[in-house]
């Protein structure tokens, strides 16, 4: 056996990890995100484990132990990442306690025991590179903006003369 071969034994990491491609992230859908959309994101991403993609809970309770405390914001959040296509809704909840499941968009959705109402794709669905970037509100002009009565410190070192 060679040296590198030796070296590199029983040297993998088993602990699972989530793959983010950075044309995904450099992506101008992705970009705009607002800061708690993105958050939500890789906190529901973090539920992912290779073979439950589907089976992706963002209820309060689940997102409690994430940090999230808030109801409303964790609804807005929800709802940007869904409308941007990032989040594929993947079984309606229901009362008393059948939670709504989600589909992260740039992995293929796995079958998850028959509870699913999408089927199990091969490729991924890739519904956030449809999906438009919302519109970015202008800013005021200039004009607007109130000036000082008072002259800068430069202007009154040249009226001395």
């Amino acid at each position: 056996m060679s040296y590198k071969l030796k070296r590199a034994k029983n040297r993998r990491d088993s602990a699972p990890f989530l793959k983010l491609p950075l044309h995904m992230l450099a992506h101008d859908n992705f970009r705009s995100l607002s800061y708690r959309a993105k958050s939500l994101l890789l906190d529901v991403a973090s539920q992912f484990r290779g073979h439950n993609n589907g089976d992706l809970c963002a209820s309060l309770t689940i997102m409690k132990s994430y940090g999230w405390t808030s109801s409303d914001q964790l609804h807005k959040a929800r709802k940007e990442l869904e409308e941007r296509g990032w989040l594929i809704e993947t079984r309606k909840g229901a009362r008393p306690n059948i939670p709504t499941l989600y589909a992260l968009a740039w992995l293929p959705i796995n079958d998850c025991g028959g509870k699913l109402l999408k089927k199990a794709t091969d490729t991924a669905p890739n519904t956030w590179k449809q999906a438009p970037p919302p519109k970015v509100p202008r800013k005021a002009p200039c004009s607007t903006v109130k000036r000082s009565k008072y002259k800068p410190v430069n202007a009154m070192l040249l009226d001395e003369d």
